[in-house]
């Protein structure tokens, strides 16, 4: 079962979904958490002052969800707040790749942080980041940091139309 947490309220406890979720049978349970930069061109990903859960919440909703006996996978999203006509998280071109992936790598890492100690089993380096794909070596950099972070499994989301030419799935234990 996939939980978005989108609450803009500092205060929300994802807590009573999450039991309702396992009450329904549910055995795992992905929370996808939003970051943002403002358009395809921006230097980089941040976390968003209202719309990206604050980590406390976070992490009590991945502790109620181990509490209720599901394994978490916890999945960091990129998303566009202004985005241009065609832009999208699959298409970004940043004005420096190592900003870039050294801002994307801090995000990542912190939520690493958080799902080792809330006990999550899979996290996701990333979702349908395409444009990103090629800069094989900067997703090595950053699959490594994030296992010396996180004791649990690390996979990466795709986009449909060209999975097959990701070049670091060996470096991940999903597809």
């Amino acid at each position: 079962m996939v939980l978005p947490l989108h609450s803009e309220d500092p205060r929300f406890s994802y807590a009573p979904q999450v039991r309702e979720v396992a009450q329904l049978g549910a055995t795992h349970i992905s929370f996808i958490v939003r970051i943002y930069q403002e358009h395809a061109r921006s230097p980089g990903p941040l976390r968003h002052p209202t719309k990206t859960p604050r980590d406390a919440i976070l992490l009590e909703a991945i502790k109620e969800a181990r509490r209720s006996g599901m394994q978490v996978l916890l999945m960091p999203i990129v998303l566009l707040e202004k985005p241009g006509e065609d832009d999208w998280r699959g298409n970004i071109a940043p004005p420096d790749w190592d900003a870039w992936f050294a801002a994307y790598q801090n995000l990542l890492l912190h939520f690493a942080r958080l799902a080792e100690e809330g006990g999550a089993s899979t996290l996701l380096v990333g979702s349908e980041l395409s444009s990103t794909e090629a800069r094989v070596e900067d997703w090595r950099r950053l699959i490594n940091a994030t296992r010396r972070r996180f004791s649990g499994q690390l996979g990466y989301s795709a986009n449909w139309d060209h999975y097959d030419e990701v070049q670091f799935w060996k470096q991940l234990d999903y597809m």
